[in-house]
């Protein structure tokens, strides 16, 4: 048998053992996946608790995975800043200013010297839902529908207005363009003026409430994932849906995009890997190949640079895949649950269920 040959019945044994590892003595699973990769046993603790338990407490088998297949945090060097905020509703990134957002709260983060460089005056009865940078500004959504527009400097307020009739749930900044959207099934654009914003077109298409949205550096497309199972993707000088990928059999969670590739994470517990342009799905990854979402995803849990991809896990780790070819490279044991996740090529971060923000240098995976 081939080293391949191997490699593919170890798959089909742990993937028949984990619909039934439940079910299973802990000495038993212990005994299963003592016979396994390191690889494997990684990639599929990211879908069974019990799995991920079970190494976990064998001494043996923890230093083997440890040492061939995982890291921890602290192995990466990793720059923490702690924010002392909790229960953190929104973030967005740009560079090393990190913008977070909750109830009664909107602070502006440098990650790379840990300096709180501005605290924005919120009405402590308001939810912060949305946050995105703009330009120099820091454009916030919330609760009431209101979109505020802050001096990313100073923090001062400069401007706001209603967007929404009801929760501004995702900012996205396109080119010249915010993009912004609430329980309705539409976006709608805005063009930030001086003193207000001046709304510019409406995209409708999606037929139930939209979820997430990102948009390709170019500034001229906007893609949207919808509780309606299907992702768009939009012209911003049309206005027109230019595409519609469907395959998905739930909400669509998450979205990110690098270099012509869309990732797309849902509550089917799937991510697809779509040429956009094309309209086309390339690549499933599924809990048969070892992929599994958490349940956090709405403030980004999903990110993708290159031919690398970045996922929260259902049982709190982050996983690093090659979307070329659909491989788990890593396994990554943060501290704490990781709720948000930004990437570039150089530089991965987290922001964890303790307000912390957690930046390492992402080239080493």
């Amino acid at each position: 048998m081939t080293a391949q040959e191997t490699m593919d019945a170890a798959e089909g044994t742990s993937e028949a053992c984990i619909s039934t590892s439940q079910e299973l003595p802990r000495d038993v699973i212990s005994s299963i996946l003592s016979f396994l990769p390191a690889k494997l046993i990684a990639r599929f603790s990211c879908v069974s608790t019990s799995w991920s338990e079970s190494w976990r407490q064998d001494r043996v088998l923890k230093e083997r995975v440890d040492l061939e297949y995982s890291w921890r945090f602290r192995d990466v060097q990793p720059h923490v800043v702690k924010t002392s905020r909790q229960e953190i509703q929104a973030v967005a990134r740009e560079g090393n200013a990190i913008a977070i957002g909750g109830r009664g709260f909107l602070d502006i983060w440098d990650v790379a010297s840990g300096d709180r460089l501005a605290v924005c005056k919120v009405n402590q009865s308001r939810m912060i839902c949305s946050v995105c940078f703009l330009g120099g500004l820091v454009v916030s959504g919330d609760d009431q529908g209101v979109g505020s527009a802050w001096d990313a400097t100073s923090g001062f307020l400069l401007f706001r207005r209603c967007m929404q009739i009801d929760a501004v749930w995702a900012l996205e900044a396109v080119g010249e363009f915010l993009a912004s959207v609430g329980e309705d099934h539409y976006i709608k654009l805005w063009r930030a003026g001086d003193s207000d914003f001046v709304e510019d077109k409406v995209l409708y298409g999606h037929q139930d409430s939209i979820s997430s949205m990102c948009s390709v550096s170019e500034g001229s497309i906007l893609l949207s994932g919808s509780d309606d199972t299907q992702v768009r993707v939009w012209s911003l000088l049309s206005g027109e849906c230019l595409n519609v990928l469907k395959g998905h059999t739930s909400s669509i969670e998450s979205l990110a995009v690098s270099d012509g590739i869309l990732a797309s994470a849902s509550r089917d517990r799937s991510l697809r890997l779509w040429d956009y342009e094309k309209g086309e799905c390339v690549k499933v990854l599924n809990e048969a190949s070892g992929f599994s979402m958490g349940g956090v995803c709405s403030l980004g849990g999903i990110a993708m640079c290159g031919e690398k991809l970045v996922t929260n896990t259902a049982v709190g780790q982050l996983a690093i895949w090659n979307v070329n070819e659909g491989e788990c490279l890593r396994i990554l044991l943060p501290e704490f649950f990781t709720l948000a996740l930004s990437l570039d090529k150089t530089k991965l971060m987290g922001l964890d269920s303790y307000g912390s923000l957690i930046l390492f240098d992402f080239s080493v995976c």
